[in-house]
């Protein structure tokens, strides 16, 4: 083939595609040292230029579903494909425009999937390649590319060749894409809320102390998440805010008959809305303390093995022990401290004080630990002068019940 007729060919190919564009940050223009334009951080930039120039509008950081639905919205409306009445072919193109990740990139790709097959059934996606074949230095964001193809564009896309900015991934038929069933925790156990039933003392007590702590969480976010950015992920502090807020109004709905069931609701909850390492943790102690209550909570002897119990879940999913530098370095302690307590005739008040001065003292002495267990680890010795953000957290969980049960 004649040079001059490939290029006719790719001339006539590219009337063919569409394209769109969206950003959640700005590039640096390397001869400017600067971005050209600004985005705010729950803002998204629609229809920018592949140089860093300004989009077409800005609007609110939506889920990617939305976002990917309004952008082939526009694309469809003025693209050739979606005026064809006969058999409609076409191609996609999901661009990485350059600091997107893997797992976002795989989430557009998916989304853009599932709307032609939902939306546009009559098209038939033929491929849709995934990568960084355009990129705008560092920004963060996306393109997504359509194209109507016949066979002899379908034959020249799937040729071999050495340019290193093509890879062609095909990606599976639209067809056996579906949209999963998504089986929460809470769908698969029995529900744990009765609608009328009673709900005891022990329980509207025990849901003060969780929407305390919940406060706290929220209140001292950025707080822990300093601490664990120093020496972890950086991301407790916002995974524990997040967890709050979506559980409070969650469990604030509903009705228990008795405070294991509580805690089940809670332990469960926590399984699907608390992120990272904690989420897992946090779960099977409230799911274990619940197990221990089951045969009744009516002293606090019952309630601190409870708590035991809870400790012990926690040591067996994580594999840790007290001074591996870990929330448990906060929880041993004031189990221990409020069994003593109780053992020495102390009121629940003197009790709660004792176990909230142990931890308190625990994770002070946790800035001479070296981690041995978590993303800690890596750092080794760099961790020694910052306390631990896990046990921190269960501090602050104490102060917030003791609180609660002080008045």
């Amino acid at each position: 083939m004649k040079l001059e007729e490939i290029a006719e060919r790719a001339r006539d190919f590219s009337k063919q595609i569409k394209t769109m564009g969206v950003a959640m940050t700005p590039c640096v223009i390397p001869s400017l040292g600067k971005s050209t334009f600004e985005i705010a951080p729950d803002e998204i930039e629609i229809g920018l230029g592949i140089h860093g120039e300004h989009g077409l509008e800005k609007a609110k950081m939506k889920q990617a579903d939305e976002i990917v639905g309004d952008i082939l919205n526009k694309i469809i409306k003025f693209s050739s494909i979606g005026r064809q009445s006969s058999e409609r072919r076409c191609v996609l193109l999901v661009n990485n425009l350059g600091s997107a990740t893997v797992m976002e990139m795989s989430i557009i790709a998916r989304a853009v999937l599932l709307y032609f097959g939902k939306n546009h059934p009559a098209i038939s996606v033929e491929r849709c390649y995934v990568g960084q074949y355009l990129t705008a230095m560092e920004m963060s964001g996306f393109s997504i590319s359509v194209a109507a193809v016949d066979a002899n564009i379908l034959s020249c896309l799937d040729k071999e060749t050495s340019a290193p900015a093509w890879s062609p991934v095909r990606q599976r038929p639209l067809t056996q894409l579906q949209q999963p069933q998504v089986v929460t925790p809470t769908q698969v156990v029995q529900p744990t809320a009765e609608l009328n039933a009673e709900e005891p003392d022990s329980v509207k007590i025990l849901r003060s102390c969780f929407l305390a702590v919940c406060d706290a969480f929220e209140k001292n976010a950025d707080f822990l998440t300093a601490l664990d950015a120093a020496v972890g992920d950086g991301d407790l502090g916002s995974n524990l805010e997040t967890a709050s807020k979506l559980l409070k109004p969650e469990l604030a709905s509903k009705t228990f008959s008795q405070p294991d069931k509580f805690l089940s609701a809670l332990g469960y909850g926590l399984q699907q809305h608390l992120g990272g390492t904690s989420g897992p943790m946090y779960s099977i102690f409230f799911l274990r303390m619940a197990r221990g209550l089951a045969g009744g909570a009516s002293d606090a002897a019952q309630w601190i093995d409870g708590f035991q119990a809870g400790i012990e879940g926690i040591e067996y999913l994580g594999d840790a022990k007290e001074g591996d530098r870990t929330m448990l370095d906060a929880l041993w302690p004031a189990q221990r401290a409020a069994k003593d307590a109780l053992r020495a005739g102390k009121p629940l008040s003197e009790v709660l004080k004792s176990a909230m001065e142990a931890a308190a003292h625990a994770v002070g002495k946790t800035k001479d630990l070296i981690a041995k267990r978590g993303r800690s680890t890596y750092l080794r010795e760099r961790v020694l002068g910052h306390v631990d953000p896990g046990a921190k957290a269960v501090e602050i969980a104490i102060s917030a019940v003791l609180d609660v049960l002080s008045h």
